[in-house]
């Protein structure tokens, strides 16, 4: 997106693609592959957990989160679910929290990297008198690749 010179004209994207994003890029997860561990948050459409991801056939334990919808919303949140799992699903870029994959039943559930000190809004509102210029200019940085 690029800012505009006037304060009447909001924001347009520099290059409007249209693309869809890559479906071949989602891994669909059997719910037997995840144990949750422990609530990390929760909002009004679903809960995150702390978990472990064992994929099928192998012994390794991942960490991760698992996204969870609630199962009291309508069908036009299990949609936008989808939708964020889909686009999630197509970014790579070393600076964004990676889809791991999803699992359909019985509910939605997203699962991703495990971030070792959580949220980044918590995590700033949590250290703010211990965080430097030096930090913040480098994170503005990679949030800008």
């Amino acid at each position: 997106l690029r800012l505009l010179d006037f304060p009447s004209q909001l924001v347009e994207p520099l290059t409007p693609s249209g693309t869809a994003p890559n479906q071949a890029q989602l891994r669909i997860l059997k719910e037997t592959e995840l144990k949750r561990v422990k609530v990390l948050g929760s909002g009004a459409f679903g809960t995150v957990y702390k978990g472990i991801w064992v994929p099928e056939g192998e012994t390794v334990k991942i960490p991760v989160a698992i996204k969870i919808l609630n199962e009291t919303t309508g069908p036009k949140a299990n949609v936008e679910f989808m939708d964020e799992a889909l686009i999630m699903a197509s970014m790579d870029h070393p600076h964004l929290v990676r889809l791991l994959g999803v699992c359909l039943s019985p509910t939605i559930q997203l699962v991703t990297q495990l971030m070792p000190h959580g949220c980044l809004l918590d995590y700033v509102h949590e250290h703010k008198d211990n965080i430097g210029s030096q930090l913040l200019l480098n994170w503005c940085v990679q949030i800008a690749k």
